[in-house]
């Protein structure tokens, strides 16, 4: 991924798979901080300490409602660009 673009990548190596099915947002409101959305404790056992280390704020949600039909956080995502306000 690295190698296909010039913005800086940081990866972050997690024992649990489950772990992958994560979104990072970053509001584009003036203030808000960018934050992790991620499964919830109890589907991430062995990762939990590491996802509270990171500098962004770390979510989490329980899946267990998506986990019934197949899916997880990152089919819920939505890419949006918005331009700056004038």
């Amino acid at each position: 991924m690295a190698a296909l673009t010039d913005h800086p990548y940081a990866s972050l190596t997690l024992p649990d798979d489950a772990a992958s099915d994560c979104l990072f947002l970053r509001p584009g409101l003036p203030g808000t901080t960018p934050f992790l959305l991620h499964r919830g404790g109890g589907d991430l056992p062995n990762s939990q300490e590491a996802l509270q280390k990171l500098s962004e704020p770390p979510i989490a949600v329980s899946c267990s409602e998506l986990e019934k039909v197949g899916a997880g956080l990152s089919s819920l995502c939505l890419v949006l660009s918005t331009r700056p306000h004038c």
